[in-house]
């Protein structure tokens, strides 16, 4: 039985809570993974390639190559679901045009891996994270408007712009987060209670809170994350006995996953807590928007979808939700 710091008892998931479908026998490997704003397309990596899916039926309706040298880490959809941007080994930040493909362009080649990237919910800017603890930023309404954050000394694992564009969070294997504001692009405050490397972050919808999770097992809490006195404190965390290397929050409720170095995965809200057992390694997770679904990336098994076909209250609470959503 894990020890859960705070009021938080984790209950086995039975078979028939979650209807699995393998989407593409074919892939093996896959880094990354993102659903358009609509849920209605999944992207995923797949070496030098990404893989369009329509999530219908989870049929392949597009697969964009021939630009990438190397194997992509990161890909995101732009708001707009008609581009898509992505970067990898190669150095290179690309922006798709999934209507035309030959009208894609190359953003910019910097001299470093790039590891993650996240665009801003308004469209506006591009965050691109690199192996040296680097956050590029570009703006894609001003190409011309580019930034460059230094604070971390070891890669960047993780970048979330808040609901409200107001802030960014950068996440390092130096253990730190570090908070800036978007606006004047100033740092603010660096976060430190992670153990070891933070793998994850993310805001909740209602930009409450920052979550954290990492290879130190926990799952951190952030409130006032924008001011200078944020505390996290010990009844604000987690503790799941494994490495966290992606979480997510399911925008249209108040249920939080997690994914593990094990293959684990845990959903967790107020009502409910749930461990579902895989025997995959996960490289990322997410929730399908508007919808019960979501999605695992795996080194073994490609692309893994999980539908919840019952949620039934338990006995067990995560209290500490309640408060944040």
């Amino acid at each position: 039985m894990y020890r859960i710091s705070l009021i938080l008892l984790i209950s086995i998931v039975f078979t028939n809570i979650f209807a699995k479908t393998v989407i593409d026998k074919n892939l093996t490997w896959v880094n990354d993974i993102d659903f358009s704003a609509d849920g209605e397309l999944l992207a995923c990596t797949n070496n030098q390639k990404i893989n369009i899916y329509e999530t219908q039926n989870w049929q392949l309706v597009s697969v964009l190559e021939n630009i990438h040298t190397n194997t992509v880490l990161s890909i995101k959809f732009l708001p707009n679901k008609q581009q898509l941007v992505s970067c990898g080994l190669d150095s290179l930040i690309i922006l798709w045009n999934l209507s035309n493909t030959d009208s894609s362009v190359i953003l910019d080649r910097i001299n470093e891996i790039a590891t993650f990237l996240t665009v801003s919910n308004n469209n506006e800017w591009l965050a691109v994270g690199t192996a040296n603890g680097k956050v590029f930023l570009y703006n894609l309404l001003q190409p011309q408007n580019k930034h460059i954050l230094n604070f971390h000394s070891k890669t960047i694992t993780g970048i979330a712009f808040s609901p409200d564009n107001q802030f960014l969070a950068c996440s390092s294997g130096d253990k730190k987060i570090s908070i800036w504001e978007c606006n004047s692009w100033s740092f603010i405050r660096s976060l430190e209670y992670h153990r070891n490397w933070v793998r994850s972050i993310t805001f909740l919808p209602s930009s409450k809170a920052l979550v954290s999770a990492g290879d130190d097992s926990k799952v951190f809490f952030y409130e006032n994350y924008k001011e200078k006195n944020c505390k996290a404190f010990k009844d604000n965390s987690i503790l799941l006995g494994q490495w966290i290397i992606s979480i997510d929050y399911q925008s249209n409720g108040d249920m939080i996953i997690a994914g593990t170095s094990r293959g684990n995965i845990y959903l967790l809200n107020p009502l409910n807590n749930y461990i579902l057992k895989t025997k995959y390694q996960i490289a990322r997770i997410k929730f399908r928007p508007l919808s019960y679904q979501f999605a695992v990336a795996t080194f073994e098994k490609g692309v893994i979808i999980y539908t919840t076909t019952e949620m039934k209250a338990k006995r067990n609470r995560c209290q500490y939700l309640t408060k944040y959503y």
